[in-house]
């Protein structure tokens, strides 16, 4: 839901950053100094929501707060650009996309009247077709209007998602064999609910060596940055992979699909030295 910012806002608010403790998920915010947004939550029959946790994230802070008798809560100081807030249903996210421009007001609405959930039932695989048992799974629609429950995979590499589950989807996988942080894999979804029965994990990899002055590396998937929409990519794809290290030390980045990327590496202070055009075949263990 995409709302048109009404009015004025004057005052801010200092945001309190959400640690991975909270319960609420959390929606991606880009917005400029100053926007402020006056949310509504209201029940399935239309009734206002007391009481209830809310997170809203301007890209830069997270802030976690409680509405109040009206069903309603009031943030200000955001940056102003595409934001999103969120509040968990049952343990499935719930979400609302609205847009804020500096020095207004939005009014929003997150109306569980609008809620659809579907369930997603399928096997995680190891590219040469082994279950991927004990992983752990959500979803996340590549406009960011949406985000599932998180999953574990059982023995057979078999999870139940829950959530919207409709249109282009980034599906996020943590804990995969000494993988650091998540496996992203695109899928898309027919319907509500009605994806693909099995998932295999791509197999390609890429190991190196940090050498001279770089201490860290970003890895882009073109293809991403070709189809996405911006906030997808400032959100998951702007760097799909980054790593950090020293002189001299080992890498490997495994999981990886088949296709065209960029690997830029970068020095201490994160700014880039030298960028070097990727691409991988379905499988394959590139040495740089």
């Amino acid at each position: 839901m995409l709302v048109q910012p009404q009015g004025a806002a004057s005052e801010y608010l200092t945001g309190v950053r959400v640690t991975g403790s909270s319960p609420v998920d959390v929606g991606l915010i880009e917005v400029q100094s100053g926007a402020s947004i006056r949310l509504t939550v209201l029940d399935a029959q239309g009734l206002p929501m007391a009481g209830v946790s809310v997170s809203v994230s301007d890209g830069s802070a997270v802030m976690a707060r409680r509405t109040d008798g009206d069903g309603q809560l009031l943030l200000q100081g955001l940056r102003a650009g595409t934001c999103s807030a969120s509040m968990m249903v049952e343990g499935v996210p719930f979400v609302t996309v609205v847009e804020a421009r500096a020095g207004d007001l939005v009014e929003a609405v997150l109306d569980l009247r609008e809620r659809v959930v579907a369930t997603w039932t399928a096997r995680m695989l190891f590219a040469d077709g082994s279950p991927a048992a004990g992983v752990h799974v959500r979803a996340v629609a590549t406009d960011l209007a949406w985000t599932s429950s998180t999953a574990t995979s059982d023995h057979d590499g078999r999870f139940e998602l829950q959530g919207e589950l409709n249109g282009p989807t980034l599906l996020e996988v943590y804990g995969v064999r000494e993988q650091r942080g998540r496996v992203q894999e695109l899928i898309e979804f027919d319907a509500p609910g009605s994806g693909p029965e099995s998932i295999r994990l791509p197999g390609a990899s890429l190991v190196g060596r940090f050498t001279g002055a770089s201490t860290g590396l970003r890895l882009r998937r073109c293809a991403w940055s070709e189809e996405a929409p911006s906030a997808f990519l400032a959100n998951r794809g702007g760097s799909f992979v980054e790593r950090d290290g020293s002189s001299g030390e080992a890498f490997e980045i495994g999981y990886l699909s088949a296709g065209r990327y960029e690997l830029v590496w970068v020095d201490r202070d994160g700014q880039p030295l030298e960028s070097v055009a990727i691409e991988l075949g379905q499988g394959q263990r590139l040495q740089l």
